[in-house]
């Protein structure tokens, strides 16, 4: 349950409550036991490394965490910690390793049916496209992320919103991309995600 919460301090902009959160439930582990709670712990908090600036560390913890995760056969693990491997890769400009890594993933992804992380990575590919100057193949991962978006998934909904922000930004629609971030802004206001809502008002 407190890994939960970690994640609510995230959507809420929280970081400093979230790494705390999670230096709690660490406290509260016993040594060698409860190793999907540890690895999945570790994933949260590898997310507030990002947040907070420090992509080593952050790589660091996933490295560990998916290592863990393959020792026990957590298949969960192994590919949420790649799926965020890329993205501090993505935020770190190594957008082609990033590519190489997500291609191969997101097939991974669709065979396990975990709809609400294959929508985050296809969107999160669309970006590392764009930022690679790929931008026939960025529209053609945003249209496949919104086939499988779960419709009742509104932080998905959220990204699907800053991702055809972004992509209509490098095709040069500033009035369709500022409408889009305004949109993202509204429905992350509206539930109090401001950690979508810091991202949606610096590019407006």
């Amino acid at each position: 349950a407190r890994n939960n919460i970690v994640m609510c301090h995230q959507y809420w902009g929280d970081i400093g409550a979230a790494s705390r959160e999670y230096h709690l439930v660490q406290s509260l582990l016993e040594p060698g036991a409860y190793h999907h709670v540890r690895d999945q712990s570790a994933l949260s908090h590898a997310d507030n490394l990002l947040f907070a600036g420090q992509m080593e560390a952050s790589l660091h913890l996933l490295s560990i965490a998916v290592q863990s995760g393959t020792i026990s056969s957590d298949k969960f693990t192994q590919q949420i910690g790649e799926l965020q491997k890329c993205h501090v890769l993505h935020h770190a400009g190594c957008n082609h390793q990033s590519i190489q890594i997500l291609e191969r993933l997101l097939p991974i992804l669709n065979q396990s049916r975990y709809r609400v992380y294959e929508t985050f990575g296809q969107f999160l590919l669309a970006d590392c496209l764009i930022e690679a100057g790929r931008i026939d193949e960025a529209r053609s991962r945003i249209e496949a992320g919104a086939q499988c978006l779960p419709s009742q998934n509104l932080v998905c909904q959220i990204n699907h919103c800053i991702s055809l922000a972004r992509f209509a930004l490098s095709t040069g629609d500033l009035a369709y991309s500022n409408r889009q971030f305004f949109f993202a802004a509204q429905l992350s206001r509206k539930d109090g995600y401001r950690r979508y809502l810091f991202e949606a008002w610096l590019n407006l």
